[in-house]
């Protein structure tokens, strides 16, 4: 009787001592799984290692039209706002006037060229030269009569000597007569080529004058200045009321057509590396739609021309002159006969990196 209550105590210690030696190497199993190191495999192969190139540039147009005007004239109203749209012809400005400041001055000044010519041709001087004509053929004629006596008188008398000495003194006053008259010619001729010079040159002016009006008249803008070119208006300069002198800009215009673009410097290493015709990646840009850049080419940087160069990208998008982007583009591989993975890099405790 007392072997059979014995029993069932027994039975009992044996199933908790089972018990409690699976929960042990359970807990233990799982103690050792997290002591052990963790281990995983990488494959290193041949491969192609591909660095990136990056910069940040100002975004610009690659074509900008300034609107000039070529004559003097007052703003009357700016038609136009930064920031618009214009298509060629459309009115930026309207200007006070018909006449520019420029095509006034000049029909003054050819008015006082035509007066002053007018005045010239009128002190032409008329030459007259009868006095002198009518003293030497007076002369002549009493020379004629005075040989005459001459021819009459019997040699060595008082009449031949007197006759003589007469045609003599008449003979020199013919010559100095004539003489006095060629110099006065010859005085009056340098005199006439002058005054006709001078109406020649007056002529000259008065023909470049006129030429000019036209010219003036041609260009001029009228009371409306228009666009030249299509695109978006940047910066207007000009305002209601103001003067405008002979080619001042009065507004620039981007030629949204031709495109943008944006640079920035790299060292030669990187220049180097970078293929032209190849498309980069905008970056940290949160302006709208998505944009494209595509590295169009390579100039040395005016800077530092013995050490750096500087890219240059085609910018195509909804984007405005003035933004700054950040592009990166890929520059060209380099093939490597190993590649260690980065997961298989490491760092030890001194920063050092190691690989395994």
């Amino acid at each position: 009787m007392e072997t059979k209550k014995k029993r069932p105590w027994v039975k009992n210690a044996i199933i908790i001592f089972l018990a409690i030696m699976l929960v042990l190497t359970f807990f233990s199993n799982t103690i050792m799984n997290l002591s052990l190191p963790e281990v995983s495999t990488k494959v290193i192969d041949t491969g192609v290692i591909t660095p990136k190139i990056r910069g940040t540039g100002i975004v610009k147009a690659n074509e900008t039209y300034d609107v000039t005007l070529k004559e003097s004239r007052t703003i009357k109203t700016v038609t136009v706002k930064e920031g618009r749209h214009v298509e060629q012809g459309d009115v930026l400005f309207m200007l006070e006037g018909a006449e520019s400041k420029e095509l006034e001055y000049v029909k003054s000044e050819l008015k006082t060229l035509e007066r002053a010519y007018n005045s010239a041709l009128l002190s032409l001087t008329d030459f007259d030269y009868s006095q002198y004509e009518w003293q030497i053929s007076k002369a002549e004629n009493d020379l004629s009569d005075a040989r005459a006596q001459l021819l009459a008188a019997k040699e060595g008398s008082a009449e031949y000597a007197a006759a003589k000495a007469r045609v003599d003194s008449l003979e020199d006053s013919i010559a100095d007569l004539e003489f006095k008259l060629s110099e006065q010619q010859k005085a009056d001729a340098k005199l006439l080529e002058r005054q006709r010079l001078e109406l020649d040159n007056l002529e000259e002016d008065i023909a470049e004058k006129r030429a000019k009006i036209e010219k003036l008249e041609r260009e001029s803008a009228g009371t409306e200045i228009f666009s030249p070119v299509s695109g978006l208006v940047k910066t207007v300069y000009a305002y209601s009321g103001k003067e405008i002198s002979y080619g001042e800009v009065l507004a620039l215009i981007e030629v949204t057509d031709s495109g943008y673009f944006l640079n920035f410097s790299v060292t030669n290493e990187q220049s180097e590396l970078a293929v032209v015709g190849r498309k980069g990646e905008v970056y940290n840009y949160y302006g709208g739609s998505k944009l494209e850049v595509q590295l169009d080419r390579i100039e040395s940087d005016p800077d530092e021309p013995a050490s750096r160069k500087l890219l240059f990208f085609n910018v195509k998008g909804e984007v405005e002159s003035g933004t700054q982007l950040s592009v990166s583009i890929n520059a060209k591989g380099t093939e490597y006969p190993l590649i260690v993975p980065n997961s298989a890099v490491r760092l030890d405790s001194n920063g050092t990196s190691y690989w395994y």
